[in-house]
């Protein structure tokens, strides 16, 4: 039920995973700026170690620079697609190959119906 009335006036704690071991964020907007060793060696952790993944991808860091006011101060935001591309185009490639990808709402609906 996406959306459902089970989940409009609850509370969800989704974490979303970290590098296991070093515990460093290794979400897109953190790996768009530290780079794709970053991403790459946290995927190959999660997978020796056994971890499940709730990986996180802003909105933002799919959308082209922006100069607009207050924005300008997001480094992601400033960078131009083209230098993005191909890193989250990397990112989403490994993921799919290794994981089935959904929205968190779907993601959390399956872990209340395994509760």
């Amino acid at each position: 039920s996406r959306g459902g009335a089970s989940l409009m006036n609850a509370v969800i704690e989704a974490p979303v995973t970290t590098m296991p071991l070093t515990r460093l964020p290794m979400h897109s907007t953190f790996v768009l700026t530290a780079g794709q060793l970053l991403f790459d060696a946290g995927l190959a952790l999660t997978t020796t170690c056994n971890v499940p993944v709730n990986y996180l991808l802003h909105a933002g860091d799919a959308i082209d620079a922006t100069t607009a006011g207050a924005l300008s101060s997001y480094r992601f935001l400033v960078q131009p697609w083209q230098e993005k591309e191909a890193l989250l185009d990397h990112m989403l490639a490994r993921l799919s190959a290794a994981y089935r990808l959904l929205p968190t709402i779907e993601y959390v609906e399956e872990l209340m119906a395994d509760s």
